[in-house]
């Protein structure tokens, strides 16, 4: 199977991060996925923003967790004048009638955000997308509890370190899914994830002598910033 595309947080090479701009020039560059992240906002709105607070990517400033979502829309995407901080379900909608792959990390590992979960899985659910998305995060005991309440949804370590034999931590825990460093990808690591059955996708590799040595070795996605030129780097190694 080939190598699949995914854009980072949108195409966020040519557009700010999580920005409707960044993941409609996703769309138009015909990716397999898009990944995104996503908070909750103190009236319980499930945002897509990377950090905790809006300083870097917005005109506002604040702790999303201590801000309701009007609130936070009265400041815009830095770079974007016109564009505020979607939600979630702008972005299910968007992508609603495509085959898209919808890779939503969940940012809880700094502030817990006690509802997050039940809100994306309701979200996921009322736009009947289960299929369509994968769900990922780096504090693991989340997946684990997702695991028990969506056994047969797409669930994903996010690792970002080099673990010894990272497939037999995740499948020792029933997740088949690892997301990790484009440093910890290795022909070891491939076989390993290959013999126990795991799928092995990898972020944020942008330069292409990475994405060169990955598509090589295998590995089911690459996540990236620059998702046009990761295409033809797939293309034209499967011309050679």
């Amino acid at each position: 199977m080939a190598v699949q595309v995914f854009a980072h947080r949108g195409y966020s090479g040519r557009a700010m991060e999580n920005s409707m701009t960044a993941f409609k020039l996703a769309k138009e560059a015909n990716v397999d996925g898009i990944e995104l992240d996503v908070h909750l906002t103190k009236d319980g709105e499930v945002i897509v923003i990377h950090d905790e607070t809006l300083e870097r990517t917005t005109t506002g400033k604040g702790w999303i967790e201590q801000l309701t979502y009007p609130e936070i829309t009265k400041y815009s995407i830095a770079t974007i004048p016109k564009e505020t901080v979607p939600t979630l379900s702008n972005v299910l909608e968007f992508f609603l009638d495509t085959s898209t792959v919808i890779n939503i990390e969940l940012k809880n590992q700094y502030v817990r955000y006690p509802a997050l979960l039940e809100k994306v899985l309701q979200l996921v659910e009322f736009y009947r997308m289960e299929h369509q998305v994968i769900l990922s995060s780096f504090y693991h005991p989340c997946i684990l509890e997702l695991k028990k309440l969506k056994p047969a949804w797409n669930l994903a370590f996010l690792i970002d370190c080099v673990l010894v034999e990272p497939w037999k931590y995740s499948t020792s825990l029933g997740i088949s899914q690892l997301h990790l460093h484009y440093s910890a990808i290795d022909e070891e690591l491939i076989d390993g994830c290959r013999k126990y059955g795991v799928l092995a996708r990898t972020y944020t590799v942008n330069e292409e002598k990475e994405m060169n040595r990955l598509v090589s070795l295998g590995v089911d996605a690459i996540i990236t910033n620059y998702p046009t030129k990761l295409r033809k780097v797939i293309d034209r190694k499967g011309m050679e």
